[in-house]
């Protein structure tokens, strides 16, 4: 969506972390931003300032449920590494359809991981107000998080490495992994990490740029390879037993 078809009234994706965003007021700064009030799903209120590149995020609720796992994995992986990968000066290759995919969410397979246990990786994103300078400058930040709901930064995202998962096994996945997926809690805990480190290396007020919250842009679920071969034999009872294991206990 772009900032000039915001208007006061509508109820937005894309905004607000973790719930639609009930826009109150806009108020244009320049042609190339924003200034947004809302309140999010609890009633609070809340502003921020949106630029060009927040546009693809930005859309009015579809049928598509964010964080449904059920996007194609090869078009989630093209995604997340344009985002992750600023592109050259002056190119615009990031699509809106690129950030309602990386908002659906993936399953994906990572060959090099020898465990057994699955994790959540997310794209994060926060602003950063130059003291000196107009605009913003966003930062993307790639998180890990286990189902203990243990939470790292991967400094070197391993999108590239990672390869798409069979369709046919998201039905599977799914059924077996769904506490796992369902648990917001894990997301939630994210975007408190990814606040309390974006707050720990902010200037201190009046002495520097300034920062936004973490919004969260989208997510994959990563399956090691040993999971995948383990979930497809034809034992439902095994199948039952490992994902109990790997869903209760911390794999390290």
């Amino acid at each position: 969506m772009q900032l000039e078809d915001m208007k006061p009234g509508q109820s937005l994706e894309g905004i607000a972390p973790a719930s639609l965003a009930h826009v109150v007021a806009v108020a244009a700064h320049g042609p190339d931003f924003l200034a947004v009030v809302y309140r999010d799903d609890d009633g609070t209120l809340r502003e921020c300032l949106l630029g060009r590149a927040d546009e693809p995020f930005i859309h009015v609720p579809s049928r598509h449920r964010p964080w449904a796992f059920d996007a194609d994995s090869r078009e989630f992986l093209r995604a997340a590494m344009a985002r992750l990968s600023p592109p050259p000066e002056g190119a615009h290759a990031f699509t809106a359809d690129s950030g309602r995919i990386l908002q659906r969410g993936a399953f994906l397979l990572d060959p090099a991981h020898r465990g057994l246990g699955p994790s959540m990786l997310l794209v994060v994103a926060h602003d950063i107000f130059p003291a000196e300078a107009r605009g913003v400058v966003r930062r993307v930040l790639c998180l890990r998080v286990d189902p203990m709901g243990h939470v790292s930064v991967v400094l070197e995202p391993p999108f590239p490495r990672l390869s798409p998962v069979d369709p046919a096994l998201r039905p599977l996945l799914n059924d077996v992994l769904r506490p796992f997926l369902a648990n917001h809690r894990l997301r939630e805990g994210a975007l408190a990490f990814a606040a309390r480190l974006i707050a720990s290396n902010a200037a201190p007020a009046g002495a520097g740029p300034r920062v936004s919250p973490p919004v969260l842009l989208g997510g994959s679920i990563v399956i090691p390879e040993g999971l995948l071969r383990w979930l497809s034999r034809d034992d439902a009872v095994g199948r039952e037993g490992i994902a109990k294991q790997i869903l209760s206990q911390d794999e390290e």
